[in-house]
C-alpha cells in the first residue's frame, strides 16, 4: 500500500513528496479505502479527496483523518509479539478529521505584478 495520503492537501499527501519531505512520522497509519459499497462512498464522501483519476483508482487515508474511538487496540497482542501495537481501524469508522495541511500557495509579488504602459 502506498504512503500517501489521498485526502486534498493533506501533510501526508503528495505534496509532501515534491517538497522533499519523504519521510512519515511512524505513527501515522494509512488505510486503503474499502471496495465494498457503502462503506466505500461513505469514505469518499467524508473528507474532499485529490479528484485526479489516477489518484482514485487506489486511494488511501492516512491515521490523522480518523478519531481515536476509531480505533480499536488488542494489548495482549502487542505484548504477546513484544511489539507497541497501532490501532485497528473498527468496520463501522470513517475518516472524519480534516487534518493538517499544507500553507495554502500565495503567488509571489513577481508574479502578480504587471506591468502597464500608456502611450499620450
Amino acid at each position: 500500500m502506498r504512503n500517501v495520503c489521498s485526502v486534498e492537501g493533506c501533510i501526508n499527501g503528495p505534496r509532501r513528496l515534491i517538497k522533499g519531505s519523504g519521510s512519515v512520522d511512524p505513527s501515522v497509519s494509512f488505510h486503503a479505502v474499502p471496495r465494498d459499497e457503502p462503506r466505500r462512498s461513505r469514505w469518499l464522501n467524508a473528507v474532499p479527496m485529490i479528484r485526479r483519476q489516477k489518484e482514485l483508482k487506489k486511494p488511501v487515508v492516512c491515521s490523522l483523518h480518523f478519531s481515536p474511538s476509531d480505533y480499536v487496540y488488542n494489548p495482549v497482542l502487542g505484548k504477546a509479539l513484544g511489539v507497541p501495537q497501532k490501532g485497528l481501524l473498527t468496520r463501522s469508522a470513517v475518516p472524519s478529521l480534516l487534518a493538517p495541511s499544507f500553507p495554502p500557495q500565495v503567488p509571489s509579488q513577481e508574479q502578480t505584478s504587471v506591468s502597464v504602459s500608456v502611450e499620450s
